[in-house]
């Protein structure tokens, strides 16, 4: 009986230690703004991963081997966040080849997984391991292309969810409803704070780095939404538009 009794008692102290670990380690993992205050609302920003050498498709001089960058949070859930960067990772056009609006077969989905692939694993944000903040997603209807309009009905086959069992998708594009979950065509973040988020890329040719893809189609099987001044657009992919690719992440707050 005694032994039981002491086996019953270190089972107990196992499962209190594991529990106060894991609070310990949760706590961690949540990102703060740079003033180290909790993140509560759209508009804040927080320091995360940035370009670590990456070259892609007109990617910004200045922003190639960022180790971090700036972020803006563009929705809260609970305690996550999505999250977008400031630095374009490319500025490119939806897809070079085609007409249709899939973003799993989009160019702009290259980007930002080969982005992905290129971090450091060793990259650590605030002393801990950035992966350590990302929730994994699944990104419904990034097999689609069909022609969407602009309400709740239609926009949520186009939304990203948390998915702990099934996600395997960490950095992706936001969607329409993503950014904007009014469907109103203006984005959750406030106009001014989303305007000066961007105001350092001013257009250079027919490269506008502060036009920002979104990953769903939009009204046309061959039309992308885009976030322009601080609207939603929706923009032909098979002409010259080579607009600011900025990746999005779900993590911990």
């Amino acid at each position: 009986m005694k032994k039981k009794g002491l086996k019953i008692i270190s089972l107990f102290l196992v499962i209190v230690a594991s529990i106060y670990l894991k609070m310990i380690h949760t706590h961690a993992t949540r990102l703060l703004q740079p003033n180290g205050l909790a993140v509560t609302k759209p508009g804040q920003l927080v320091t995360f991963v940035g370009t670590n050498g990456f070259n892609g498709v007109n990617t910004p001089l200045f922003h190639r081997d960022d180790p971090t960058d700036i972020w803006i949070v563009m929705q809260i859930k609970g305690d996550h966040a999505l999250i977008i960067k400031q630095n374009p990772i490319a500025v490119q056009k939806y897809k070079a080849q085609g007409f249709e609006a899939r973003y799993d077969q989009s160019d702009i989905k290259t980007s930002v997984t080969t982005l992905y692939s290129n971090l450091p694993l060793d990259l650590k944000i605030n002393g801990v391991d950035f992966h350590e903040y990302i929730f994994p997603v699944i990104l419904h209807g990034e097999h689609q292309s069909r022609p969407y309009e602009s309400n709740i009905i239609d926009q949520v086959n186009y939304q990203s969810s948390i998915d702990l069992d099934f996600g395997t998708i960490q950095a992706f594009v936001p969607s329409f409803i993503d950014v904007n979950q009014e469907i109103n065509y203006c984005l959750d973040v406030d106009k001014d704070m989303w305007q000066d988020f961007i105001s350092e890329f001013p257009s250079q040719g027919n490269l506008h780095s502060r036009f920002t893809w979104l990953r769903s189609p939009l009204y046309f099987f061959g039309n992308a939404a885009n976030i322009g001044n601080n609207n939603i657009y929706s923009s032909s992919i098979n002409n010259n538009n080579n607009f600011g690719v900025r990746p999005a992440f779900w993590i911990r707050v």
